[in-house]
């Protein structure tokens, strides 16, 4: 499949059509990562490599083997939304993330990040089940949203990340317009 960031003038009926095969009108597909993902921009892509092992077993599973400095984007999902508000929760806990840059989620325009690129607090340590939430607003000229996982490389000298990251649900839902004055 081509990239979908360069076909952007076909995101609003490709998305039509999918969620319209799905059934559903939530604004991300397979939210509790309870299914195998389909083949589709609009469900999640989970792309493992040698330091990173990326499964599904209760949650999203995604295991940093401390052997690199890695820098990872390969837990995404597109979804088109109209122009508003907007707010993106994540129910996550993790074991042991070490280093400086942990894990996050980034919300952006894939066409244009400069229009919109926002993203969530890293994941560090060891914590149990808790939410993480960013809260933005999508312009007129905004088509299509990525949600993505990603870490940074780290500067410092000790940098090689171990450690796992468990995301059991995400939401992405739209917030009511701001009472006019």
């Amino acid at each position: 499949m081509s990239d979908p960031r360069t076909r952007r003038p076909l995101w609003r009926p490709a998305y039509a059509l999918w969620t319209d095969w799905l059934g559903t009108t939530q604004l991300l597909a397979n939210t509790h990562f309870d299914t195998a993902p389909r083949e589709t921009p609009f469900d999640w892509t989970l792309d493992s490599s040698p330091s990173v092992a990326v499964t599904r077993a209760n949650a999203l599973d995604v295991r940093f083997a401390g052997t690199e400095n890695v820098a990872f984007s390969g837990v995404r999902q597109f979804t088109v939304v109209p122009p508003g508000r907007y707010r993106f929760s994540a129910e996550v806990s993790s074991d042991n993330l070490t280093i400086d840059q942990g894990p996050f989620f980034r919300i952006f325009d894939p066409a244009n990040p400069a229009r919109l690129n926002v993203g969530s607090a890293p994941i560090l340590g060891t914590a149990g089940k808790s939410w993480i939430t960013v809260q933005f607003t999508v312009a007129s000229q905004t088509e299509a949203l990525a949600v993505q996982l990603e870490r940074r490389a780290s500067q410092r000298f000790d940098n090689r990340i171990s450690g796992t990251l468990y995301i059991h649900q995400v939401s992405l839902v739209p917030l009511p317009a701001p009472p006019s004055a």
